[in-house]
């Protein structure tokens, strides 16, 4: 869909790719021996990059989006970022080593991946190689094709209608009633509100579960 070889300073944001092989490929540039460059300083943010498994078979996808240096550890990206994307159905259910990951970097130093929405993946949500320095938190995987994992669950159980100013805590993000989550004119409606609250949420902590209320 975007490719660059080489080079500094570049931003991809606010891009939609659609049902290609690879999504955003910011790799090196490596012509020849002695003539290698990897990306420094880039951007990669706010892109949506998706395939439909129909449209392209499991065994010929690759990368959502990809990061990599020129495969050398003299020759390594510096310094990059990719936060606030979301890559669906990319990364193939072959065998671990093998499988390509749907978010996957390679050969860099000092690269932040935060806050990023990986949705039906192959075997692999984030795959990092031969890579120092990294920052890799915030982000949400869901729906991993290449594995039978079971899936977790967890009950917030009210005895009555909550106070304002009292919270919830849903995977270290705190919620207050009243001032996050809306204190109905009875228990139903204030879990009601609570639903609509957790469900509406872009934390990567909390986007990764759907909730459901039971009055």
């Amino acid at each position: 869909g975007i490719d660059t070889h080489g080079g500094d300073h570049i931003t991809v944001t606010g891009n939609v790719v659609e049902d290609c092989r690879s999504g955003i490929v910011m790799t090196a540039y490596a012509a020849t021996v002695g003539e290698q460059a990897a990306p420094n300083y880039c951007t990669v943010t706010g892109n949506t990059v998706r395939r439909n498994s129909a449209t392209i078979p499991d065994v010929d996808v690759s990368r959502g989006i990809l990061f990599t240096g020129a495969n050398t550890d003299s020759v390594m990206g510096q310094s990059n970022t990719v936060i606030g994307n979301t890559v669906e159905g990319y990364g193939n259910t072959a065998a671990p080593t093998s499988a390509t990951g749907a978010l996957e970097i390679q050969y860099q130093d000092s690269i932040t991946v935060n806050d990023n929405v990986i949705v039906d993946a192959g075997r692999v949500g984030v795959l990092i190689q031969s890579c120092d320095n990294f920052d890799v938190s915030n982000n949400s995987i869901r729906n991993i094709r290449g594995t039978s994992a079971a899936q977790a669950v967890g009950v917030f159980t009210f005895t009555g209608q909550p106070s304002a100013a009292e919270t919830i805590t849903v995977n270290g993000r705190v919620y207050i009633f009243d001032t996050d989550i809306t204190i109905g004119v009875d228990l139903e409606t204030t879990l009601t509100n609570a639903e609509t609250v957790l469900n509406a949420s872009t934390d990567g902590r909390v986007l990764m579960a759907t909730y459901t209320s039971d009055a």
